[in-house]
């Protein structure tokens, strides 16, 4: 059974996302999120390990692993819809709910569904300039990717990656940055997701 929340407005900070259950559709501070592939609600905890590494000429000259804690711990309605304010860390495509859609990474014009179907989204995007959008849906798995180029060759910009799943959120993201000949990286993978009833996803 979905978690019902009722969130009231709070100036905004550092925000991303969370959910409640939507009792009246004309009142729009309520929010139902939980099936959909942004389940953030109050209290929410994603438990992830990250893989650091620096690489130079396809060779890896250092690398590391840690863990890390994301938590909810309040939400903003306003006249651009829905922003959520997290703890320990932040999701790399930034979600911000704006009724039935989704405006995700912060150099994208184009917003996606909320619940995106088979086939909504041909898996390709078109640069803009310096920024390319590329949405990707398959079976149970959504997959968001910015990336930015500037620069000439060799390479030079970063890639957002993130993975997520119905219910559970973002279950793998990365942020890769290219400058010259160096690539720096992180790679985070979900260990647990945890809602206040003690729900445990693997």
């Amino acid at each position: 059974m979905s978690k019902c929340l009722k969130f009231t407005a709070i100036l905004a900070g550092i925000v991303l996302a969370l959910t409640g259950c939507k009792k009246d559709e004309t009142d729009k501070t309520w929010l139902s999120l939980d099936t959909t592939y942004f389940p953030f609600g109050r209290e929410y905890e994603w438990t992830y390990e990250r893989y650091s590494y620096s690489m130079k000429a396809d060779e890896i000259r250092d690398e590391s692993y840690d863990t890390f804690v994301i938590k909810v711990i309040d939400s903003t309605y306003g006249p651009e819809g829905w922003e959520f304010s997290l703890e320990g860390g932040y999701f790399r495509d930034f979600p911000k709910i704006l009724g039935k859609e989704v405006v995700v990474f912060p150099y994208a014009v184009e917003t996606i569904l909320l619940e995106p179907l088979p086939g909504t989204y041909p898996g390709q995007g078109e640069f803009s300039n310096w920024w390319k959008l590329i949405v990707e849906y398959n079976v149970d798995t959504l997959s968001l990717s910015g990336i930015e180029y500037y620069g000439e060759y060799p390479r030079e910009g970063s890639d957002l990656i993130t993975l997520r799943l119905k219910g559970k959120g973002v279950v793998k993201q990365s942020h890769i940055r290219y400058d010259g000949a160096w690539t720096d990286g992180h790679n985070d993978s979900l260990l647990s997701f945890t809602t206040p009833e003690g729900q445990v996803c693997p």
